[in-house]
């Protein structure tokens, strides 16, 4: 079952245009505390995208949970759209476990009745699946590296 917080932050990631220099390496952050009862459910999301140099990302993803609102059992796929054109992607940490149970990186959407909508062929949209208890409440955070694309 996916919850709300996962489909709204797909959708919200999806809608952002981050831009930078082609000079520099580039830097975005997204943030959002403001979700209604249909997004986030009162979660707080963060994305970070950094440009590595050899034409890598390092984006961090964390959830905070304190004011979730939804039913606290856990997350069973996150996702978002920062990067556009990316080839290869990896889970290079992940919470409460191993980053073997969130790996491979799909490029998928978020579905509500599968794990990442392998359907819709070429997205952009990184998406990956696993679990992580969610009931304590805090900060979740994945750490991804995705090869190649265009912030």
């Amino acid at each position: 079952m996916i919850s709300q917080l996962t489909r709204f932050s797909l959708t919200a990631l999806a809608l952002i245009g981050l831009a930078g220099s082609a000079q520099a390496l580039q830097y975005a952050e997204f943030y959002t505390d403001d979700c209604d009862v249909d997004g986030c459910q009162g979660a707080t999301l963060f994305l970070s995208v950094q440009e590595e140099a050899g034409g890598s990302w390092l984006v961090t993803y964390t959830i905070n949970t304190d004011n979730y609102t939804g039913d606290r059992n856990g997350f069973n796929q996150i996702g978002f759209k920062a990067i556009t054109g990316w080839t290869t992607g990896s889970v290079l940490s992940a919470p409460a476990g191993s980053i073997t149970d969130w790996n491979p990186v799909y490029d998928d959407p978020i579905a509500s009745n599968s794990l990442c909508d392998t359907s819709n062929g070429d997205t952009d949209k990184v998406c990956v699946f696993g679990f992580v208890d969610i009931t304590a409440g805090g900060d979740y955070t994945w750490t991804f590296r995705i090869d190649d694309g265009t912030l």
